[in-house]
């Protein structure tokens, strides 16, 4: 596959080994990425992606990644999330997150729930799907962004 984009990804991870992008070394193009940037990324293994020297990437180190065109105006940052350990990846006022140009996710909207009456009304236009699941009946909402 050519012309991928990764724009606007929050990345979080941390096994202090793990490479951040990875590829084959004999599959590895640039011609397979027409567009990585806008993203934040965050290791919370204390592994600093702005400093380390080693191969995180395709390309080498991060800065030799934004050398090559890539994650140009990217942060590294803690996200800010508002609980993660309790599932909350709901993003707090001052996540860096917003200076590249995300918006706040309807949480209340996407993701599994337990069926309500207002739900009932949305999914008479198709929005919905309902779900069988470990006993109990739950509800997808796709968030296509476009109400």
């Amino acid at each position: 596959m050519t012309g991928n984009i990764f724009r606007r990804n929050i990345v979080v991870y941390r096994n202090p080994n793990a490479a951040l992008w990875w590829s084959f070394a004999h599959t590895w193009g640039r011609h397979r990425l027409a567009e990585v940037d806008f993203n934040l990324y965050w290791h919370t293994g204390g592994l600093d992606l702005r400093t380390t020297e080693r191969t995180i990437t395709p390309e080498g180190n991060f800065v030799q990644w934004q050398k090559a065109g890539f994650d140009r105006h990217s942060l590294i940052a803690d996200p800010q999330f508002v609980a993660p350990e309790k599932g909350d990846f709901r993003l707090q006022p001052t996540s860096p997150a917003f200076r590249l140009g995300f918006l706040p996710i309807p949480v209340e909207k996407v993701g599994p729930r337990k069926q309500r009456a207002q739900s009932m009304e949305r999914g008479a236009k198709g929005k919905e799907q309902r779900t069988e699941g470990k006993g109990e009946e739950s509800t997808m909402v796709r968030n296509d962004c476009s109400e």
